[in-house]
This record gives structure tokens, C-alpha cells and sequence, in this order.
């Protein structure tokens, strides 16, 4: 209950940081030495509570839903088709056949259309994680003509956003 106090971490902090102050005093450690241990026992800490999260504590902090939206994929999109997709998924999705779209595509509107008009992809995911708040916004809020089918079909995933595009005709590229 106290962690979770607004002041709770703090406190709680505060009676570690006097308890260690105690052990050095006591054991005469050094303060040099002391600050040394805190941070190895800290590291040690974070690094088993994140080896225990439910979800992905590295790059992408947060995510959830990641093996779902590539069965989604696998189930929804057409096997050899582009996907408007997160840069962090472009390695799983290509294991599965699909074209993902790289970093390049993310830089500004005006690549994210370029990619949407010359790649024709079948399916568009979006992440939380990965992708900045201006795309998030535009896309799920605001979406260009090219994702007319997504206004009001994105289907939430975890942390993701997925939504299935109508085949064009004829060759995307």
C-alpha cells in the first residue's frame, strides 16, 4: 500500500537509504563504497522485477500483445503483401512472409503516404511503443483517404492497433 501512495516511493527510498547509512556506520564502510553497493543492489533489484513483468521491459517499454498481432497478421493480412507496421516487428513480420516497413517510412506524412501509396500494403499495425504521438494521432484519429477502410475499424491489441486494408487491384508495385 505504501509503494503506491503518491509519497510512497519516496519514503520508502528514505528508510533504505538510513538503513544502509546504519549497515556502513556499523560495519565501517566507506561512503564511496556504500553509494557502490546501493547501486549494484538496485540494479540487481530492477533487473529481477523486470526478468518477472508481464510484459516487455527493454526497448518498447510497455508493450503487450506482440504475439497476438502477429497471429492477427498471419490470420488478416495477405501473405506477401507490404504492412504499414512498426520498424520493431519489420524482422518477425518478414519471418511470416510480409513486407514491414522500415524507419525511413516513419520520418514524415509525406513518406508514410509514399509508402501507403506505392506499397499498397494489405493491413496496418500501430504501436504504442513505437510508433510518436504525431502518427498515432493522424492515423487513428484523422487517417489519410489511403486508410478510409481503418476510420472506424482499428481493433485494439495489447498495445497495439491493427486494421485490415481492402485488396487493390492490379500490382502494388
Amino acid at each position: 500500500a505504501l509503494a503506491h501512495a503518491p509519497a510512497g516511493p519516496l519514503l520508502i527510498g528514505a528508510a533504505w537509504l538510513g538503513l544502509a547509512a546504519a549497515a556502513a556506520r556499523t560495519l565501517h564502510i566507506s561512503w564511496a563504497n556504500l553509494l557502490v553497493l546501493l547501486a549494484l543492489a538496485y540494479a540487481l533489484g530492477l533487473g529481477i522485477i523486470q526478468g518477472r513483468a508481464r510484459y516487455v521491459t527493454s526497448y518498447g517499454y510497455g508493450e503487450s500483445g506482440r504475439a497476438e498481432v502477429l497471429g492477427w497478421a498471419e490470420s488478416n493480412a495477405v501473405r506477401g503483401s507490404a504492412l504499414l507496421s512498426p520498424p520493431n516487428l519489420q524482422a518477425e513480420l518478414q519471418g511470416l512472409g510480409f513486407r514491414g516497413a522500415g524507419h525511413g517510412v516513419w520520418r514524415s506524412r509525406e513518406d508514410v503516404l509514399g509508402h501507403l501509396r506505392r506499397e499498397a500494403p494489405s493491413a496496418v499495425v500501430l504501436s504504442a511503443t513505437e510508433n510518436a504521438a504525431w502518427q498515432l494521432r493522424w492515423l487513428l484519429h484523422e487517417p489519410p483517404d489511403e486508410l478510409a477502410a481503418c476510420r472506424e475499424g482499428f481493433r485494439r491489441i495489447g498495445s497495439f492497433w491493427v486494421c485490415r486494408l481492402p485488396r487493390r487491384q492490379g500490382p502494388a508495385r
